[in-house]
């Protein structure tokens, strides 16, 4: 099945065939909180991308030129030397804000992302109206961008977040262990695994959970240590992948270990950590 180490496929420019990698290591909550100009959940109004011209190889570009890229140079079908060039290096974007966890915003705000590989990109069909949960950095002209490597989701998958995120100002100063169990079914939706025990263990205690309807596990207020997380996952099932949100996923050797014992980290002071699930059918299972 497939594994993601963090990598995002991100598809760019105006083309399905422009797929490009990115790898990069994702930020806990309370470090992603820290960066953040603001954090918002807030619904997609409006979507903008750049344009693309297509014209004779000797023809000039007739207009203004200062967001004017030269993007390629191509032979048509008939012949023809043809050049094709890029109105505007940015996809710009409106949005509704819901609700504020960090920085003050007027109700609309506006996003600018430049249209390179490893950059946070909308789908102008699929995005409008749909909501999401945003840590959100200022640009120099006071707009905002998205790092594609930072915590920014659909609000349906930040469940683990919004936790976290409406707790404050107490989350800033507790501990918290927390997770997710979802499912990799090849839709590419991982939906939530309700009900699945996970036993944390460490400190002279034994604490069970049970994920909730969102797949979510949290405890809070636990004392600093050493603990260790294990999932029961039922017979029908196996571990996929696993990933802690510190490190992100592990390799191949780790991910093996981890299937069968169970992950040890150590808690420290005001901080959130644990570890996620990624679990698909057994083959013989429909």
């Amino acid at each position: 099945m497939r594994r993601f180490y963090f990598i995002l496929l991100l598809i760019i420019g105006f083309g399905i065939n422009n797929v490009y990698a990115c790898m990069c290591m994702q930020e806990n909550i309370s470090d992603a909180f820290k960066s953040a100009k603001i954090i918002v959940t807030a619904k997609v109004l409006q979507i903008e991308n750049p344009i693309q011209i297509d014209i004779k190889a000797d023809e000039n570009f007739k207009g203004n030129t200062s967001e004017v890229e030269f993007m390629d140079e191509y032979t048509a079908s008939n012949g023809e030397k043809r050049k094709i060039y890029i109105i505007g290096k940015y996809q710009k974007s409106k949005l509704k804000v819901l609700k504020t966890f960090k920085g003050d915003t007027e109700s609309e705000i506006k996003i600018k992302q430049e249209k390179s590989t490893c950059d946070w990109h909308f789908d102008e069909e699929k995005d409008v109206n749909k909501k999401y949960l945003f840590y959100l950095y200022q640009n120099d002209d006071g707009t905002y961008s998205v790092t594609s490597c930072g915590r920014s989701t659909p609000l349906e998958k930040g469940y683990d977040d919004i936790s976290w995120l409406n707790d404050l100002p107490n989350s800033l100063y507790r501990n918290r262990i927390s997770g997710t169990v979802n499912l990799d079914d090849d839709t590419n939706t991982f939906p939530p695994v309700k009900g699945i025990k996970i036993t944390i263990s460490g400190i002279n205690r034994v604490i069970k959970l049970v994920t909730d309807k969102n797949g979510l596990y949290e405890v809070w207020d636990l004392p600093e240590g050493k603990y260790q997380i294990k999932a029961d996952v039922p017979n029908n099932f196996v571990i996929d992948w696993i990933s802690n949100l510190e490190k992100g996923t592990f390799s191949d050797w780790e991910q093996e270990k981890l299937k069968d014992n169970p992950f040890e980290f150590d808690l420290k002071s005001a901080t959130s950590t644990g570890i996620n699930f990624m679990l698909e059918k057994k083959k013989n299972e429909k």
